[in-house]
């Protein structure tokens, strides 16, 4: 009976120390045909259904690349919610910035604490913002929202 009591005692505190962290809740990645992000795929958008939450979520796109020079370009992100409001912002994207854990992964935060106040599909759309008509050596976009613990 002990043994059984402190199981459940620890399979409780596993479980409310597990909801309190961050949880990747979508991960969507687009890859490029021949590793070019070219003219005709300067916008890329991606579908997710999302539930309602009072968590706030952070909103980060990972560009897979080869590049060995740094560079840097805008990127607007446009967030079309269930009830057909919109929201966007404009962030630059680094490519080739020291501070990177992976030199051939680009990270950028896009939205640091973003609210889904309605349940139901989300559309979210990339914009490439660079006057380049053709873009190599970048194999994929990613796409990630994370949902944060609650704020005490």
């Amino acid at each position: 009976m002990m043994k059984r009591s402190i199981l459940l005692i620890f399979t409780v505190l596993f479980t409310l120390s597990a909801c309190n962290k961050p949880k990747v809740i979508v991960e969507k990645r687009y890859v490029f045909p021949e590793n070019n992000w070219n003219n005709e795929e300067r916008i890329v958008t991606y579908k997710a259904t999302i539930d309602e939450s009072p968590n706030p979520h952070k909103i980060v796109m990972e560009l897979e690349h080869l590049h060995k020079e740094a560079i840097s370009f805008p990127l607007t992100m446009t967030i079309k919610s269930p009830d057909g409001g919109t929201t966007s912002r404009r962030v630059n994207l680094f490519i080739g910035d020291d501070r990177q854990a992976d030199p051939a992964l680009a990270v950028v935060e896009i939205y640091p604490q973003k609210y889904f106040n309605t349940s139901g599909e989300y559309e979210f759309t990339v914009l490439r913002k660079w006057e380049k008509y053709d873009f190599y050596d970048n194999k994929a976009l990613t796409l990630k929202i994370v949902k944060m613990p609650e704020e005490e």
